[in-house]
């Protein structure tokens, strides 16, 4: 027997495919390679696990596309954050090792009594001199190359129990650093590098 025709009566349904079950797993690694970075290769292979699980929820249907997409926009920020990093760590190391010829003097003044001061200086990353207790006013001059590492230094102490001590460094006829102290065996120290000031 057949069954009359209704108008009103629904298709019987087509069974479908499962849909796979939770959030597919390669977008949870491309959204955590994405967080840690791991120097680069973290972020490059965010970035392809985020296209291939982009790829695979679009033929399952599983869940997690947002976590892929957040994964490959982090991948992307960490190779640009990676490659900005190198181009200024390269400039900054060019800057460093480049060398400037330059006309250093250093100097030491006492007043209100300081007659005498210890001094210890140096010119660059080679020389360290201590000049035991030498009469003030006390100047040294050379002219020398200078690197972006290399660092000038004056250390004059009063070896007086009282009056004030000040050191100065000029560089080329400018000077870069002075600084004062004042007391018995009250010192002052002066700084210069060449990227730093």
């Amino acid at each position: 027997m057949s069954v009359p025709y209704d108008p009103y009566r629904m298709p019987p349904r087509q069974p479908q495919a499962p849909r796979p079950a939770g959030t597919n797993g390669l977008a949870i690694a491309s959204l955590v390679l994405g967080i840690l970075w791991l120097c680069w290769i973290g972020s490059i292979v965010a970035i392809v696990t985020g296209f291939i699980a982009l790829g695979q929820i679009r033929r399952t249907g599983q869940s997690g596309r947002g976590l892929a997409i957040a994964g490959i926009v982090l991948g992307v920020l960490g190779v640009l954050t990676g490659i900005v990093t190198g181009i200024v760590i390269a400039l900054a190391g060019n800057e460093l090792q480049k060398t400037e010829s330059a006309s250093i003097v250093l100097q030491g003044t006492g007043t209100g009594g300081a007659e005498q001061a210890s001094v210890a200086y140096t010119t660059g990353s080679v020389d360290k001199i201590d000049a035991a207790v030498v009469p003030l006013p006390w100047e040294h001059r050379v002219t020398r190359e200078l690197s972006g590492l290399d660092v000038v230094t004056v250390n004059v102490t009063n070896v007086g129990a009282a009056g004030t001590v000040t050191c100065r460094i000029t560089v080329d006829g400018t000077v870069v650093a002075t600084e004062s102290a004042s007391g018995g065996q009250a010192a002052a120290t002066c700084t210069y590098n060449r990227i730093a000031n």
